[in-house]
């Protein structure tokens, strides 16, 4: 049975401890429900639609995750992903902060070090390239992104028929 793994504690800027996590499959983790329900907020905004969710679904025994919590195992926030090794690269299925720590120092601060132990992850695997789709109209994911170093590669354009 695959189970999760503390990857580490560290102290945050603050003061707080932050435990680090890492399942290799997400539908087995803790952090399940916290992902699933910000990619169902994402479908409610229109920024994803339930395709791509079934197309995620299809593929959950491939997505791991890394992911933060409180001292007392509160979900912060975390990393959804899947690596391909043969191209040497990840696809970035979702990242995720708990309603709760939105817009909070905590998260901000646990957003550091687990992005520091995710791309740690990756480059132990030998992935020299991470990939992730937003949708043109989340600007707040897209500045977050630009903010971080990513850079657009492709417009994805989509029209659609009456049937």
């Amino acid at each position: 049975m695959i189970t999760e793994k503390l990857i580490c504690q560290e102290t945050d800027r603050d003061g707080n401890i932050i435990d680090i996590w890492y399942c290799p499959n997400i539908s087995l983790s803790k952090a399940r429900f916290a992902a699933q329900t910000v990619y169902q907020e994402i479908i409610d905004k229109k920024f994803a639609t339930t395709e791509n969710l079934s197309t995620v679904l299809n593929r959950i025994e491939h997505i791991e995750v890394i992911y933060a919590t409180t001292h007392t195992g509160e979900i912060i926030n975390g990393w959804a992903f899947e690596c391909r090794l043969q191209e040497k690269e990840a696809i970035v299925t979702l990242f995720f902060v708990s309603e709760e720590y939105r817009h909070s120092r905590t998260a901000s601060l646990s957003r550091a070090i687990v992005k520091q132990h995710f791309y740690q992850t990756l480059i132990s695997r030998g992935i020299t390239k991470l990939i992730g789709w937003i949708n043109v109209a989340n600007t707040q994911a897209l500045a977050a992104v630009a903010k971080d170093g990513w850079i657009q590669k492709e417009i994805r354009v989509v029209k659609h028929f009456n049937a």
